[in-house]
């Protein structure tokens, strides 16, 4: 067992490796320069990354069985403990990043990025060959062999792109981190949050000075947001001027809570998010999944299906994709030099080590304390602790490269690091979590 456990997380590392070797190459030979890094990370984040949720929520394998598909509802209502394993899962690896940032000298453009690194795992890719493989090396009728795991990581899905993709692009896109950092909040904004007039050209000062010390990671913009309405936006616009470049005179004292909270609703309110929230309304309305995919008989033949299969087939690109933007980034060799040693340790210590043992403790308790249902088997409390055990989220890299504020070097060396104790570290932590699982 142990064996095919250090097989599946060399293959899983392999896999990823591979991908990412196909963007160093490409950097390596200028086909895939900054502009190409930030128009891939838009489309990664705009169209794969959607569908890849949408059809995974959705889906069902169309085998020609017999057996209808799972109601993912009722697989919600059984195992719900799930949907709110995101918050507590990204809320602990927060808590640790905070802790990394008093403990070591972690450089002022890269502290939201170590929380994200630590609070955000991988959860599409490598939980998916790791659970595979491990049901697949159990008898059919055993506690693993039985029920596939896979079934429950659809519930999980539900809640925990809502969570990536609006609180990490909070902390990193819109400078909403500013709880994390020692700058004053109108500084890390971008715009003034005061109304008093007397702020407007001591921020104004300190707007250029944050520009101008980020500089080195910015992503090239396009020429003009008329020709590309999609181009990057590192920073907001200043007061006076709009997004489609024009100048306008703003009073002072315009800026309102409810403008704040528009601007707070495009920066979490995502594609990512969206394709969840259209795939949960899909599933409420009865019948409606039915239009998308054959849930009766598994023949391919349902009225949109053809839709569906070719939004599946664009969804396939997202993770290489993410991959290839992070094999550009460190085609010249992981930058040590961009983080210190110490902040990569620490973060590779919580990412790998600490947040596995509190996933084991996490399944101890969620059998301990919370009354499930009886038909709930080894196979959910498994995700349950693998979800937790994974490197950082390869869409934290595609967040980095479109905020332009965090320092992207940094995150992909990190990054690095992790797939580099993957191996080792999941091959031991998974040992545990399959001995656990079984026992619970």
């Amino acid at each position: 067992m142990e064996t095919a456990l250090l097989l599946a997380s060399l293959r899983a590392v392999g896999n990823a490796t591979v991908m990412a070797a196909v963007g160093g190459y490409l950097a390596h030979r200028n086909f895939l320069t900054k502009p190409g890094l930030a128009l891939l990370a838009n489309i990664s984040v705009e169209v794969t990354i959607p569908c890849l949720l949408f059809t995974t929520i959705l889906g069902c394998n169309q085998d020609w069985s017999d057996s209808p598909c799972p109601s993912v509802l009722a697989l919600v209502e059984q195992s719900w403990p799930l949907l709110l394993l995101p918050f507590v899962y990204v809320g602990l690896g927060v808590t640790l990043g905070q802790a990394i940032l008093h403990i070591t000298n972690v450089p002022a453009d890269f502290r939201a990025g170590v929380v994200c690194a630590v609070g955000f795992a991988n959860s599409t890719g490598m939980p998916i060959t790791l659970l595979s493989v491990i049901h697949n090396s159990f008898p059919p009728d055993t506690q693993l062999g039985r029920v596939d795991p896979l079934i429950y990581l659809s519930a999980y899905m539900l809640t925990n792109p809502i969570v990536q993709w609006s609180f990490g692009t909070w902390l990193l896109e819109e400078g909403c981190h500013s709880w994390l950092l020692e700058a004053p909040l109108e500084e890390t904004l971008g715009a003034p949050l005061l109304d008093n007039p007397s702020h407007h050209n001591e921020h104004s000062e300190s707007t250029e000075s944050l520009r101008s010390e980020s500089s080195a990671h910015e992503i090239p913009q396009a020429d003009s947001q008329e020709t590309r309405p999609h181009a990057l936006s590192v920073a907001p616009p200043p007061p006076s001027t709009t997004r489609d470049g024009t100048t306008t005179v703003i009073p002072a004292g315009t800026h309102s809570k409810s403008d704040r909270m528009r601007r707070l609703a495009r920066t979490v309110l995502k594609p990512p998010v969206l394709a969840v929230q259209a795939a949960l309304l899909v599933l409420l309305v009865p019948g409606l999944r039915g239009l998308f995919v054959d849930v009766s008989d598994r023949d391919n033949d349902a009225p949109l299906e053809f839709l569906f299969n070719a939004l599946h087939r664009v969804g396939q690109a997202a993770v290489p994709i993410n991959m290839i933007i992070l094999g550009a980034n460190l085609h010249a060799g992981a930058s040590f030099a961009a983080v210190p040693w110490t902040v990569n340790a620490a973060v590779a210590l919580c990412r790998m080590v600490l947040m596995p043992i509190a996933g084991g403790f996490m399944a101890v308790a969620i059998h301990s304390l919370i009354p499930l249902d009886a038909g709930l088997d080894a196979s959910f409390y498994l995700v349950v602790m693998i979800l937790s055990a994974t490197p950082t989220a390869n869409n934290i890299m595609i967040m980095v490269e479109r905020s332009g504020r965090s320092n992207k070097e940094a995150m992909a060396t990190c990054i690095f690091t992790q797939y580099m104790l993957a191996p080792l570290a999941l091959c031991g932590s998974i040992s545990v979590f399959v001995g656990l699982a079984q026992s619970l």
